[in-house]
Formats: C-alpha cells, sequence, structure tokens
C-alpha cells in the first residue's frame, strides 16, 4: 500500500511540476506573487528578528518554521512560474532546436566538403545536403512538441507500399534498420517532398513519439539531435558509397 501511496504522489507531483512549467501568468499575476513573495519572507524575518531582540523564543520558533516552509517553496515556484515556458517559449525552442542545433550537430558529423542548407518555417525544417560532384539529399524535419516526422527524398523509384526490408531500400536498409531500433517507425505509404529543382521527388517518411517534456527536457533534446544527426549522416554516406564489386 505504501508503494502505491509513493507511486501516486510521484505522478501527482511530477504533473504538478509539469502543469508549472507550462503555465502562463499575465504580468498582474506575477506582480502579485511577487508582492506576496516578498511579505511573507520579510514579514518571517521580521519575526525572527524581533524574537531574538525581544528574547521571544515561541515567536522566534514560529518565525524559523514560516521562512523554513515558504521560502523553499517560493523559490520553486518563481523558477518554475517566472520561467515563462508557455506556448511562445515551446517555439522558440523548436526553432532553436531545427534552425540552430540540429545543422550544427549534423554538420560536425559530415565531411568538410558537405554543405548543408537550412530553411526553417514554423516546426518544420527543409535541409538539402549537397558537395560538388555529388548528387544532394534533401529532407524536411516536422516537430510538432510530442512527435516528430523526418521526409527523406530518395534518388530512385518507390512502389505504392514500403517497409524495411524491401530490395527496393538498397542501401538505406541497414541505416533505416539504426532508425527503427531507435524508435522510429516506416510509414508503409511514401510521401512527396519539393526538390531544389522544383520537382517534387519520392520520400520516405520516418515517424516517432515524443515523452511531454521533450522540449523542456536539455538532455533528450541533445540525445534526439544526436541521434537525428548519426542517422542524417549514415544516410548521406550510404547514398555516396558504391557498393563493392561481387
Amino acid at each position: 500500500m505504501s508503494d502505491a501511496a509513493s507511486t501516486n504522489q510521484l505522478g501527482l507531483s511530477s504533473e504538478l511540476l509539469r502543469w508549472l512549467r507550462l503555465l502562463v501568468l499575465p504580468l498582474w499575476a506575477r506582480v502579485v506573487i511577487f508582492g506576496l513573495m516578498i511579505v511573507v519572507v520579510v514579514g518571517g524575518l521580521t519575526m525572527l528578528a524581533y524574537g531574538l531582540w525581544a528574547q521571544k523564543d515561541d515567536m522566534a520558533s514560529r518565525a524559523m518554521q514560516l521562512i523554513t516552509l515558504s521560502l523553499p517553496v517560493l523559490v520553486v515556484v518563481l523558477a518554475l512560474v517566472f520561467g515563462q515556458n508557455s506556448d511562445a517559449k515551446l517555439l522558440g525552442l523548436t526553432h532553436q532546436l531545427l534552425g540552430k542545433d540540429f545543422p550544427r550537430t549534423l554538420g560536425q558529423q559530415l565531411h568538410e566538403r558537405v554543405q548543408l542548407d537550412t530553411q526553417v518555417r514554423g516546426c518544420c525544417g527543409l535541409y538539402r545536403m549537397h558537395a560538388d560532384g555529388l548528387a544532394g539529399v534533401q529532407f524536411q524535419v516536422e516537430l510538432n512538441v510530442y512527435k516528430v516526422n523526418v521526409v527523406l527524398a530518395v534518388p530512385f523509384e518507390l512502389p505504392a507500399r514500403v517497409q524495411l526490408g524491401d530490395p527496393v531500400l538498397g542501401p538505406l536498409s541497414h541505416t533505416l534498420q539504426g532508425a527503427e531500433a531507435e524508435g522510429y517507425l516506416l510509414n508503409p505509404s511514401p510521401g512527396k517532398l519539393q526538390c531544389a529543382d522544383g520537382s517534387d521527388c519520392q520520400a520516405l517518411i520516418l515517424y516517432r513519439s515524443l515523452s511531454k517534456d521533450f522540449l523542456l527536457e536539455p538532455a533528450q533534446r541533445l540525445y534526439f539531435i544526436q541521434d537525428l544527426s548519426f542517422f542524417m549522416a549514415g544516410v548521406w554516406h550510404a547514398l555516396h558509397t558504391k557498393a563493392p564489386r561481387t
């Protein structure tokens, strides 16, 4: 029973913290909360100082209890609420991930002569890896807080239905299997992606679910960026490595 109760309490605490992190307060509410903080803290310190000066142990003890109980809670609420993890904050983190963090990390995985073009619109990032004398590789990352889609243009024809292990995937099979091991699923229905020349290229669509707090957790964002960078670097190498002769 105690284990179940502890689990429930932890679940409630986690949900409460998540709610606070996503809470958006108007300016007047922030001013009120800040004023209450000042009143509680100053009141507790005043009681403590007067109790010590007047040698009233009971008052000093109550003041210490007030400060001990209220100050940590107020600090946590201040940090979480005033962090302003609102929709604007989430959009900013999305743009930061797609427009800066991911391109920088992917660039570190590619050969120095491979260039990466980046274009971000809202929650979508369009990327093109290219190098002199080699065909470009274009893909799009669609990040909508709880889910990500990766649309990868391929230089070969796809059937109406495709799945991992199909011979048509050729050199990409091993890389796609690695993505599957990391939680990505392959949509059996191929899609379309507008290529650099303006034409519609056939594309593979991979998708996976993300945790509720994905954008709010730096470690999760970093792992996602690194994992996707390894995957896309693997795609580039797979499409530009000649098969051994038999």
